[in-house]
């Protein structure tokens, strides 16, 4: 195999904006669709693109791992972006569809059209909006996860590793402890009287 045939491009499209990779050797495929990119098999080409829904997956990833509000609101800013968020990228597949549908010519399909746009233009715009205040809310807090906390890079004595972040709760408080009293001395055993 030639030199050149052995590169791999791994870059976002200028046109369609999906994250491409085109090149490599087979053992490059072979890594690419391992770690999640789907080929594509085309007349003259054959490349990997990384699939939608893994993007978003990845998002809800980082806030289940997420410490603080500014990470929350980050990742909620990637969803409610005005020019290509995903829900505005959901918005044109659910319109692209909508145009599908209207010129298929079967009586359920103008129908079907009108719903998916009535799904666009008024239910996603609901829910762009509640995530938009809700970015904005946890933005202005810069706030602590109270339960989850960055790992300070200790490895207990049962790990083998430090991970980088801990978003299991921090252990429990310990509890102050007063010393436990002895038992009461038995009261004196009455004298019997004669």
């Amino acid at each position: 195999m030639a030199l050149a045939d052995r590169h791999l491009n791994l870059g976002r499209d200028e046109h369609s904006g999906e994250v491409l990779a085109r090149g490599g050797d087979l053992e490059a495929h072979s890594i690419l669709q391992r770690t999640g990119f789907v080929p594509v098999v085309r007349l003259h080409e054959t490349y990997h693109r990384l699939p939608v829904g893994s993007q978003v997956a990845h998002l809800a990833e980082q806030i289940r791992e997420a410490t603080t509000s500014d990470e929350v609101s980050d990742v909620l800013t990637e969803l409610t972006a005005s020019h290509d968020g995903v829900l505005i990228a959901l918005g044109e597949v659910l319109t692209a569809a909508a145009s599908f549908y209207s010129d298929l010519g079967q009586a359920p399909d103008p129908h079907t059209a009108k719903r998916l746009q009535y799904l666009v233009e008024h239910r996603l715009g609901v829910i762009w909006s509640d995530l938009t205040h809700m970015r904005n809310d946890l933005a202005d807090r810069h706030q602590n996860h109270p339960q989850r906390r960055t790992c300070a890079g200790e490895v207990g004595p049962d790990e083998r590793e430090a991970s980088a972040v801990c978003a299991c709760p921090p252990p429990p408080p310990r509890l102050a402890t007063s010393p436990v009293a002895p038992p009461a001395a038995p009261a004196p055993a009455a004298r019997p009287r004669h």
